[in-house]
């Protein structure tokens, strides 16, 4: 079973869905926003926690592909309009579509490549799996 939440960077953390529709979880994290990247997820809506829904489907599909920009350029939003802000990315388990998310966002907002931003994701979250 995945780990429900990991902490990534100072701002980022990747988690299940679980971890999503824990208030306490959230909270004790301090995280401001949270980017549900799965389609037939929805999340409760908490005061004072932002709430994105981007709703991608699991697996390599080239449909895909513009919701992956999407969920970035989301994310990428939200940590670079607010200095203080904490994001959780995720998906069902955490392991796919919310680390590539993730990957993406470490390459453009701290200078790693995908393949750098996927090594130090997977030292964080061992079980990710990126399609």
């Amino acid at each position: 079973m995945p780990t429900p939440i990991s902490k990534i960077t100072e701002q980022i953390y990747v988690g299940d869905s679980r971890s999503a529709r824990e208030e306490g979880i959230l909270r004790s994290n301090g995280i401001t926003a949270v980017v549900n990247m799965a389609k037939d997820l929805n999340d409760p809506w908490f005061p004072g926690i932002k709430s994105y829904k981007i709703g991608l489907m699991d697996g390599p599909d080239p449909d895909n592909y513009v919701g992956y920009y999407l969920g970035a350029s989301t994310c990428i939003e939200i940590l670079y309009l607010g200095v203080q802000e904490k994001v959780l990315i995720h998906c069902h388990e955490g392991r796919s579509r919310s680390a590539a998310i993730c990957c993406i966002v470490m390459a453009e907002l701290h200078g790693y490549t995908l393949e750098g931003a996927e090594k130090e994701l997977k030292e964080k979250r061992p079980e990710i799996y990126i399609y």
